[in-house]
């Protein structure tokens, strides 16, 4: 994680050529520091660590993308899913879910102006790929444009959160919950959604594209369409909304 850490915080400072000098070293040191809180066995001091990184990313717009970086390869490391693990009949784990782990996710789907930033970060997606979120806890997040995916989110939380043109391509989301979740514009292309609940969510252009749907709860979606159903690899014994676009 330092590697990747460190070549983002140098191109951070390169972007702040114009600011003063001694403000961006000691932003810079501050984050140095952190890091290596990041690797310590102590769990107070990584979740001291992680609300450090997320202060420092508030106060100072121009080392944001640096902080959510670092933040992503704590991640990786700690909690990665490799690709051979990650199929529909993989071992389930069912280690507790960690407090730092919680806090980093926290972090990430707690960003301020998000919206403002949209702009100046429409090339930019938050990797959460390849990591294992299974039972997680991530309602009422904001985690728009992220990719999210080859990640295992089975039975994981995801109620009421914002997930806007988000990435869950080749995802397990087996019994996840999205109930009343933003996902439009998102891609779900070849994901496994066997008996996810999508219970009044917003599914406006969402792709579903050889997905599993089985099971599947879709009640009180919003502008899910027939054509998204059949572009499904599969759609048995899903619940439907009452009413639903008519859209071949």
């Amino acid at each position: 994680m330092n590697k990747q850490a460190r070549a983002a915080e140098t191109q951070a400072i390169t972007a702040t050529g114009s600011r003063n000098d001694a403000e961006i070293e000691r932003k810079a040191n501050e984050i140095d520091k952190a890091i290596e809180q990041l690797a310590n066995d102590g769990l107070g001091v990584r979740i001291h660590a992680i609300y450090k990184l997320k202060r420092i990313s508030e106060n100072n717009s121009y080392f944001h993308w640096t902080i959510m970086e670092i933040l992503t390869a704590f991640l990786q490391e700690k909690w990665s899913y490799s690709n051979e693990k990650l199929t529909t009949d993989a071992k389930e784990r069912h280690d507790p879910f960690p407090p730092d782990k919680n806090a980093v996710l926290t972090v990430l789907g707690s960003r301020p102006d998000i919206e403002q930033r949209k702009d100046v970060d429409e090339d930019r997606f938050l990797n959460l790929r390849y990591l294992d979120l299974s039972h997680s806890g991530i309602d009422e997040r904001i985690l728009n444009r992220a990719d999210i995916s080859n990640t295992n989110l089975k039975g994981a939380f995801l109620n009421k959160t914002s997930l806007k043109e988000s990435y869950f391509i080749n995802s397990i989301l087996d019994n996840a919950k999205f109930i009343g979740a933003d996902l439009t514009g998102a891609h779900l292309e070849d994901s496994s959604c066997i008996g996810t609940d999508f219970k009044n969510s917003n599914v406006l252009d969402a792709s579903f594209i050889g997905a599993n749907l089985n099971n599947a709860n879709f009640s009180g979606a919003k502008n899910l369409t027939e054509k998204q159903i059949r572009e499904a690899k599969s759609a048995e014994n899903i619940v439907l909304p009452e009413k639903m676009e008519n859209n071949f």
